[in-house]
């Protein structure tokens, strides 16, 4: 897998700081935005990757998955420099939900940032930066939060171009039961986007969520980064060989997911990676005396990459989505 030239790359404030062989605990800060990170060096030159986690706060598996790959990787080991950062959005993480409460936005949608906006802007700015920027490939490690169910993936955007077609390798090499390739143009806002722009292959993982972190879902992303890791040559190894089991093609806004029309209580007919056919019920709102306010029938066939599974709702909140399942290859 090519990788950018020491001419392209954009250093950091850190990257004169790094040691040898070592993972260092590395506190970023800019204006009121503040990160901490852990750069692991190898002793051989070789790429930069980028891994997030906790972009959204009530997403604990990425910040498990980081901190036992750390625990396991010997840094001497790496060819080239692995950034990890457990938690990205570490007011959001620290109050247990998705957005940040010191301004109610949500960090997935803020990026390139801003250094004199909002707590978010300003921590999109400083990840953007020191984080993402310096990267020949980023991995942000997601799943359904506390309100979606999201079945086990690895998405990419399926750009015609050389940033798509790494970002490809890296998603084939994952290893994840699902490839989910999104068609262009991926809307704006996001760590991906930012990463894209700047000729950054992206991929990101979506799993079930509930505010825990399942077993099998952690130990797929913690294989799933070695995997990638051996791909971009910077752990030794063969190349890994495709392993998934379904391929997935569409659009994977979770902003425009299938809403909600009524205030009430959603219950699920349906599971998170299910094929279901037009026309199929997916679930109903009822209120508190058990009476159906709404039945949400799917629109088209397709498969589901996400349904709510929080039974509270109100009117707006994205109930499911569907996309597209076309095989073995996209």
């Amino acid at each position: 897998m090519t990788t950018a030239t020491d001419a392209r790359r954009h250093r950091p404030s850190w990257w004169d700081a790094r040691q040898v062989g070592q993972v260092v605990p590395t506190q970023l800060t800019d204006r009121d935005a503040s990160v901490t990170a852990y750069i692991a060096t190898g002793n051989a030159e070789g790429p930069v990757l980028t891994l997030l986690g906790a972009v959204h706060g009530d997403e604990y598996e990425g910040p498990v998955a980081i901190a036992e790959l750390l625990a396991m990787l010997a840094a001497s080991a790496i060819s080239g420099t692995l950034i990890a950062v457990p938690v990205v959005n570490a007011p959001a993480y620290e109050a247990g939900r998705r957005t940040n409460p010191q301004d109610d936005k949500d960090l997935a949608r803020c990026f390139p940032g801003d250094r004199n906006g909002t707590p978010s802007e300003q921590l999109a700015h400083l990840i953007a930066t020191e984080c993402i920027a310096p990267a020949d490939a980023l991995i942000d490690l997601h799943s359904g939060g506390v309100a979606l169910d999201g079945a086990l993936l690895i998405g990419y955007a399926a750009m015609d171009d050389d940033a798509g077609a790494r970002s490809r390798e890296l998603a084939y090499a994952f290893g994840a039961p699902v490839i989910w390739a999104h068609p262009p143009p991926m809307p704006p806002g996001r760590t991906g986007s930012f990463a894209l722009e700047r000729g950054i292959p992206f991929v990101y993982t979506e799993a079930t969520g509930g505010g825990q972190a399942d077993r099998a879902t952690v130990a797929c992303f913690i294989e799933g980064v070695q995997r990638a890791m051996v791909a971009m040559g910077m752990l030794p190894g063969e190349s890994p060989a495709p392993r998934h089991r379904e391929i997935w093609r569409g659009g994977g806004n979770t902003d425009t997911m299938v809403a909600a029309g009524e205030d009430g209580l959603f219950r699920a007919f349906v599971s998170a990676g299910q094929v279901v056919s037009r026309g199929t019920l997916v679930g109903e709102i009822v209120d508190f005396q058990g009476r159906v306010r709404e039945r949400l029938f799917a629109p088209s066939d397709g498969v589901l990459p996400f349904i709510r599974r929080t039974p509270r709702v109100r009117v707006g909140d994205g109930l499911f989505m569907l996309t597209q399942r076309v095989g073995g290859d996209a």
